[in-house]
């Protein structure tokens, strides 16, 4: 089942790949522990951003009854 469009992969994978690089550049680091995000937290959702661009699938979107991708196959 696909339930994430083409727009939503792109900005998922622009935040995910940004949240994961943001690991290893101090200042930008800095500004994230200042909001209050740990290394893991950054790391998780750069994780999931990602894990939903890759299966095209967001169980959020499922639990709330969200479907982007009107004319998918399934």
């Amino acid at each position: 089942m696909v339930n994430v469009r083409s727009l939503d992969r792109s900005t998922r994978f622009t935040a995910g790949s940004a949240f994961l690089v943001s690991l290893f550049l101090p200042p930008i680091h800095v500004f994230f522990a200042v909001l209050g995000a740990s290394k893991f937290v950054q790391a998780a959702l750069g994780l999931v951003s990602l894990e939903t661009v890759l299966h095209r699938f967001d169980t959020a979107f499922t639990f709330f009854g969200i479907r982007r991708c009107l004319f998918s196959k399934t």
